[in-house]
Formats: structure tokens, sequence, C-alpha cells
């Protein structure tokens, strides 16, 4: 029963992390390198306004 319980939590967090990839996979082909780090761009776009 415990094997079970691990076996689904461990596939629903495989079918989260899969589903997260392919999401960044389809961002970083349609933006730049700056979609790799959003924070890195959120950074520089706070500094570019100032």
């Amino acid at each position: 029963m415990a094997y079970y319980i691990y076996f689904t939590v461990v596939e629903r967090i495989h079918k989260m992390t899969d589903v997260w990839v392919r999401s960044w996979i389809k961002m970083t082909r349609t933006q730049k390198v700056a979609s790799v780090f959003p924070w890195l761009a959120i950074g520089t776009g706070l500094r570019s306004r100032t």
C-alpha cells in the first residue's frame, strides 16, 4: 500500500515536471536567453527604466 502511494506521488511529480520542462522549452525557443533567467530579465528591465 505504501509503495502504491509512493508510486502515484512520483508519477504525479514526473507529469508536473514534464509539463514544466515542455513549457520552459517553448519559452526558450520563442524568447531570447533572458527567458532562462526570468528574475535576471526582470532585474535588467527595472534597471533600464530608472
